[in-house]
Formats: structure tokens, sequence, C-alpha cells
């Protein structure tokens, strides 16, 4: 700061140098530039106030020194954590976090900075905390204080698919508990890994259920499975021989005859 400049030529110079210095300041502090509002502010209020006698007039003088120390004062770091058992990355805007690596930044005070998560593949955003900031939205912070934020992942559960095939002469339905399969229509359905899923064959009138193939199922009693991969079981149906006897008309008074009777 030299105090002896003075008057419009010299002073519109040394304006423009003092900004662009308090530009540096904040680069190299915390990875982004002032707005000018800002650059304005830092430069008029930490100014010298000089008087202009002829006018009575005081207005501040730049002095860079002041401006500087002051920035660099106010300036307070936002710090993002990322909890829970899956992954993403969150971003900041204005630039600086990038978590992900860089989970820390500095910025001037009264920046506005908004936070964005993103999950990766198999994984879900499922909410802020700190800062003043909830829900699975964007995270805006005014930073005014040393701030923290918390992002929370989890892991997507895995799902894997149950599919009932219906084979066979005759026909039937098939049921699953927990619901999901009612085949009949819905034959395919998907469970979180690790399910106990109970299938149960239901045979329309007339026919029959003769059993179970495929992933250990057998016999004709419900097939309980495990959900731990994908699965495809095979329920069949036959339609019931029927009628199971068909006695033999043999004529009047013979065997079967419907009209023979013992007074004959």
């Amino acid at each position: 700061y030299d105090p002896s400049f003075g008057g419009t030529s010299a002073a519109a110079p040394y304006a423009a140098g003092a900004a662009a210095v308090l530009q540096s300041a904040s680069m190299a502090a915390t990875g982004i530039f002032l707005s000018p509002d800002q650059v304005r502010q830092y430069l008029v209020n930490t100014g010298d106030s000089v008087t202009d006698s002829k006018v009575s007039l005081t207005k501040p003088r730049i002095n860079l020194d002041n401006a500087v120390t002051a920035f660099l004062s106010e300036t307070h770091t936002l710090t993002v954590t990322r909890t829970g058992t899956g992954s993403g990355t969150v971003f900041s805007d204005p630039g600086g976090i990038d978590c992900g690596a860089d989970c820390s930044e500095g910025y001037a005070a009264g920046t506005m900075v908004t936070l964005t998560a993103v999950a990766e593949a198999g994984s879900s955003f499922t909410g802020w905390s700190g800062g003043g900031c909830g829900g699975t939205d964007v995270c805006t912070v005014t930073i005014d204080q040393e701030t923290v934020v918390a992002a929370e992942f989890t892991t997507d559960a895995v799902v894997n698919a149950l599919t009932v095939l219906k084979t066979g002469t005759g026909s039937g339905t098939v049921f699953s508990d927990p619901g999901g399969i009612d085949c009949g229509a819905d034959c395919s359905e998907g469970y979180a890994a690790g399910t106990m899923v109970t299938l149960t064959a239901v045979p329309d009138s007339g026919d029959r259920f003769k059993g179970w193939a495929g992933n250990g199922c057998m016999g004709t009693g419900p097939c309980v499975l495990s959900m731990d991969m994908d699965r495809n079981i095979t329920a069949e149906f036959t339609s019931f021989p029927w009628p199971l006897f068909q006695p033999a008309f043999t004529g009047r008074g013979g065997v079967g005859d419907e009209t023979s009777s013992a007074n004959e």
C-alpha cells in the first residue's frame, strides 16, 4: 500500500491492480474467484478514510494489505463427509469440492455453495445432514462459519428373479408367499437376495398337480426356495383320467343294464 498515490489517473490502475491481487488471493485460498461485488466490498470496507478538504467529502482509499487480510480472516472451510454402506460423489458449485477425492474447500464468507450428490451404480443417495440441509435434493449452504455436511449413500438391495413355468396336459395356478407370483397370469417376480419364498400349486377342478422340477424342489408339497440367485421352477399339471371306471353295457338284465331289476 502506497499512500502517496493520488488523483484519478493513479487511482484507476491501482484499483484494478488491487482487485487482481485480491482475486489471486481468493484463488490461492479457495480455488475460486470472488464475485465483482465481493471484491468491491472488501476494497471499500477495508480502505483508509481520506477527506477532500475542498468539498469536505470523506471516501475510502484502497488499503490492499487490509483487504487481503480481511478476506483471509473471513474464509471458512466447507467439509463433506460420506456415510453409509453405498458409494457416490458430491460436487460443489462454485467448484472446489469433488468428493470423491477432494472433500474440503475454503470459501469467502457469504458465498452460497450448492452441493449435489450422485450415487454410483448399485447405490442410492438417501439424504443430507448438517449445514441446515436435509432430504435428497441439492444442498445449498451459506458459508458464514466452518461447516460440515454429511451425505449418506446406501447399497441397493440385490434383487433376484423367480420364474415359474407350467407344463403338462392339465391346468392350475401357482402362488407365492411372500406374494408376487400368481401363475395364472403373473409367473415371474423379483425378490431381495436371501428371501425365503414358498410356492404352492393348486390344480384346477378335474386336474391334478404332478410335481415340481428344478432348483431342488420335487414332489407335490410346497416348494421352498432361498432367493440367493435367479431361479426357474417348473410345475407340471396333468389332466385327470376321467372317468376312472366305465362299466360295460351288456344289454337288458346284464351287468350295467340300468333297466334291470330284481322283479325281472
